[in-house]
This record gives C-alpha cells, structure tokens and sequence, in this order.
C-alpha cells in the first residue's frame, strides 16, 4: 500500500499513538510536490484507528497519504513503538539496558516513538533502504532533506543517477521548467 505508483517512498511514523503532534511542521505540500518530481512518494503513518487520523487530517486540511498501523506490526516491525509485551525494546539499534545507559529514564521507555523509513521498489520486490529516529529526524523539514536520504538523491541536472535510475530533463530545467524524471 505505501508503495504505489512511486519508485522510491518515504514514510513517516508519527510519535503519538492517540493523535498527531506537534510534527505538525514537516508537512508542507512544496515539500510533497519536490517529492513527486524525482518519483518519490511520502506516507505518514500513525498507530492511532482511521477515524482519529481523519479527523486530524480533515481538520488540518491535509491531502497527503496518511495511513493507520492501527492493529498491525508495522510499528513494533520498524522498532517505533515499545511494548516488551509485544517486542524486545529496540530503539536506533539500541536494546534496553543501551537506552536506560544513554540517560534515558525507562519509564519513559513506552508508547511510539517517531521514526522515518526510505523504501526502493524494484519491479515486484520492495527493499528498505534507510530508517532515522529522534534527532535524525530534526532536518527533515524540507524536500532536498528528503531527497537525499532516497537511492536516486536529489537528481540535480549535472547529477549522474545510478544505472537504471531516473534522469530529470535538464532541457526542461535549463528552460526554467520543473524537470520531469525520464526512464
């Protein structure tokens, strides 16, 4: 499902199981459009049921895909949300007793954490090709941040993608035009 019609996806998981936060900022539909130029799509995804992220997204007026992991492993699967009853707690490669180590106090050690993951679809098969967590996530404010945690990167006219990969039309770019990826 979060990956579509797109090559590449970056999907952001949501801190709060219950609502939205205060990442409120990140979402910026010039990002989302940068985005869909270099075919990469994004997905926010919370833990929360359908209805409380509709709500939120309808009140906010957000367009974007936005997903519930609502009843699902998907956030235990990527380590963003801590449950021992569920999973061994396992955070930025950390375990527990690294996390407890690190100053963080463990009671603080439950609930969903954020965290963001970069996906590649190669024909039928998906890899996961990147996760950030806590303050990994502090720059991603902007479309180029994006961009270059995806394989293709920002796919800059005097840029050489990799083999197979996209190529913006530097015509177009040259031209004052958005460039479009070309197979």
């Amino acid at each position: 499902m979060l990956v579509r019609d797109r090559r590449q996806t970056f999907s952001r998981r949501l801190s709060t199981a219950g609502t939205v936060t205060a990442n409120d900022r990140m979402f910026n539909e010039a990002h989302f459009a940068a985005l869909r130029e270099r075919d990469v799509a994004f997905a926010a995804i919370a833990r929360a049921p359908w209805p409380s992220i509709k709500a939120y997204c309808d009140q906010k007026g957000w367009t974007f895909p936005f997903f519930s992991s609502h009843g699902s492993d998907f956030n235990y699967d990527f380590h963003v949300t801590m449950d021992e009853s569920r999973r061994p707690i396992d955070y930025q490669c950390r375990s527990k007793p690294e996390l407890i180590e690190s100053e963080i106090p463990a009671e603080m050690l439950r609930d969903d954490w954020p965290g963001a993951s970069v996906f590649l679809r190669d024909g039928g098969t998906v890899y996961h090709t990147y996760s950030a967590y806590v303050r990994g996530l502090d720059g991603l404010a902007t479309p180029y941040q994006f961009l270059d945690l995806t394989v293709y990167g920002r796919q800059e006219p005097w840029e050489d993608p990799p083999e197979g990969g996209p190529r913006r039309s530097r015509r177009a770019v040259g031209a004052g035009h958005r460039g479009v990826a070309t197979g």
